[in-house]
């Protein structure tokens, strides 16, 4: 039996709009909320994150092509959690900056070497750490997470204060 009536069209509607706003543009650029979850939301992965995690996830998420990406950071949520921080359950900071109000198990991966086997090479932390993300409107998905910063991109004027 399928579902019929208002309560059924609304709801295929919210989700074809959902679907639609991560898709890549008309001329097939990957849109910034599309960019966000490929290279910052990891929904599968358990913590703690170790080095070899960082080597296939980066290579998987193509951060390792046609160089190898400096720095990286995976959240370890779904991305429902993680929207949700522009809109319930972040502050407000400037510049569209929300920053959040819970900690997020996070892994952060750094750029070591190129290896001639191995080709591009990360250290893994895992940190616990509350995030700071920049939210946009987008057409159909709502207030929506585009980038993610550092402490200091939620507030640019603290000194010395930010990640170990």
């Amino acid at each position: 039996m399928s579902p019929r009536g208002p309560r059924a069209a609304v709801l295929l509607m919210f989700l074809m709009l959902t679907l639609m706003s991560s898709w890549p543009t008309a001329d097939g650029r990957e849109t910034q909320y599309a960019k966000f979850q490929r290279q910052h939301i990891d929904e599968l992965s358990h913590p703690p994150f170790s080095d070899a995690y960082c080597n296939t996830r980066m290579k998987k998420q193509k951060m390792t092509t046609p160089k190898c990406k400096d720095f990286n950071t995976f959240i370890y949520s779904d991305l429902a959690t993680v929207k949700a921080v522009c809109t319930r359950t972040g502050t407000k900071r400037p510049n569209n900056r929300y920053y959040s109000n819970d900690s997020f198990s996070v892994a952060d991966c750094k750029f070591i070497r190129k290896d001639p086997r191995q080709g591009c090479v990360y250290k893994a932390t895992t940190l616990s750490w509350r995030i700071c993300i920049t939210c946009e409107q987008v057409q159909g998905a709502g207030l929506v997470p585009v980038h993610y910063g550092s402490y200091k991109g939620c507030f640019p004027s603290s000194q010395g204060w930010g990640r170990p």
